[in-house]
């Protein structure tokens, strides 16, 4: 009787630490119950968590405490919940000037590697978050008003809903814009040494002055902005091109006047224009450096108008054939880091793969297409000719299992493609993302023969399914 007693007191010891869990996703259907949604044990020890269904202000003010005074400082999903105002003062799914976590009032810095932001906010402006340090932020709001400072958060991440930015003054690497967005704020992300890449941004009509730091070296100003203010960007690389579309019709340099521009200009500056009528412009370009480049039969009226006479003026055919004189090619691997390069269009392009030591090659995929089937005897792949902008991934899979024959080895497929990875022949498997220092990402159950699975960029990733171990590159 002793030794059944004492194996069912071991049993239920087993299970309370297995309770205690570091990973963990709650459903919590009532707002501002939380609390009693994740046990006493699990509060103490989860590290990465997701909740889904409804939250207000008292299960928030709890996240901050799991922050500050237990071991959340890994993952923060929210992306699946609504949130509930419990004032009434605003609608739900409103968030407007809350220290959300009541992180103040704690007096405590603490730090995430991920928040995410519930997909389902209409509206969000985020104030006194200096005690919450966030190395990526994942937002996918219609409007983004937010007032996270240049130190607290370190990656920036926009979906596909956000068309309205107001005052992010957070990012402190290259933004990309899709197309979604429409407007950028006046001084949007001044306060940071950011910069931007606007190539996808077909829709954006309005960039605010210093709405940026730096300007990219190739700035392609989109056809839907008939206004273009200089002063959006702070500093100019020496050599920048700017290409301007005929649908431009006025260039300024909002109330800073040119002397306040010529000095953020480091150098030579090309400017491309693509209409022979000279659009309205305001000075600012320096003088001495800047040449623009007009279509031919342009340059008499370019050297007889106000504001642009003061330049080299330069008759090309094509002014800003640039544009579309080259595509470029994302290359990215694990193990050797990942590079864009520009590559002339309708060209080929052959490269080398080579895994570290204890990895193999697991899968290339080129265009989101599998081409790991056409690389040669010497691992080298050939890209097929370049008419678009493409992406080359390669993924390298742990080479452990040196004592299974090949065909003892389950068929399940990973491959990188441009939105994170996609799972073959897996089908009920799950699929576990981590970071490379072992913080979970993601949990998924495998649904089908096939399944994509969105990643944020700028990482790399280890996937564990079935008997392997695959790295990524985003």
């Amino acid at each position: 009787m002793k030794r059944i007693t004492l194996f069912v007191l071991l049993a239920s010891v087993s299970m309370v630490m297995l309770a205690q869990a570091t990973d963990l996703v709650v459903d919590n259907q009532n707002p501002g119950w939380l609390s009693n949604v994740i046990s006493f044990g699990d509060q103490k020890t989860v590290k990465n968590l997701k909740v889904t269904g409804y939250v207000n202000d008292t299960d928030l003010n709890f996240v901050g405490g799991l922050m500050s005074n237990r071991s959340l400082n890994g993952r923060l999903d929210l992306s699946e919940v609504e949130f509930i105002n419990e004032s009434g003062d605003y609608p739900d799914n409103y968030i407007f000037g809350k220290d959300i976590f009541n992180l103040a009032s704690q007096k405590k810095t603490v730090k995430l590697q991920v928040l995410i932001l519930p997909d389902a906010l209409t509206y969000c402006n985020i104030t006194s978050n200096r005690h919450l340090l966030v190395d990526t932020l994942f937002c996918n709001m219609k409007y983004l008003h937010s007032g996270f400072g240049v130190d607290n958060v370190t990656n920036l991440f926009l979906g596909e809903k956000v068309s309205y930015i107001d005052c992010f003054c957070a990012y402190q690497g290259t933004i990309k814009l899709s197309n979604s967005v429409k407007y950028i704020s006046d001084n949007a992300f001044w306060g940071s040494e950011s910069s931007v890449d606007m190539n996808d941004a077909k829709n954006l009509s309005y960039l605010g002055n210093h709405a940026f730091y730096n300007a990219p070296d190739s700035l392609i100003i989109p056809s839907s902005m008939t206004v273009f203010d200089i002063n959006s960007f702070r500093k100019y690389q020496d050599g920048v091109h700017i290409f301007i579309s005929d649908e431009t019709t006025f260039i300024k340099t909002s109330s800073n006047g040119s002397s306040a521009m010529n000095s953020d200009f480091a150098g030579i500056v090309n400017v491309h224009m693509e209409s022979k009528l000279p659009p309205q412009m305001q000075a600012g370009f320096p003088r001495e450096t800047t040449t623009v480049f007009v279509p031919v039969g342009a340059k008499n009226a370019y050297e007889n108008t106000d504001g642009w006479k003061r330049y080299t003026i330069v008759e090309e055919n094509y002014p800003i054939e640039d544009i579309n004189r080259y595509n470029s090619l994302s290359i990215l691997q694990s193990d050797q880091g990942s590079v864009s390069i520009q590559v002339e269009k309708g060209s080929v392009q052959t490269f080398a793969i080579q895994p570290e030591s204890g990895w193999k090659i697991h899968s290339v995929t080129f265009n989101n297409a599998d081409v790991t089937g056409e690389l040669d005897a010497t691992n080298h792949y050939t890209t097929p000719t370049i008419t678009e902008n493409s992406t080359l991934f390669v993924t390298f899979e742990e080479d452990t299992a040196t004592d299974v024959k090949a065909t003892e080895a389950s068929d399940v497929r990973v491959q990188g493609t441009s939105f994170g990875v996609r799972i073959l022949n897996a089908a009920n498997e799950t699929a576990n993302i981590y970071t490379p220092d072992g913080v979970l990402v993601k949990a998924v159950k495998v649904a089908g023969a096939q399944m994509d699975i969105e990643l944020p960029e700028g990482s790399i990733y280890l996937v564990k399914i079935a008997d392997k171990t695959v790295k990524v590159s985003r």
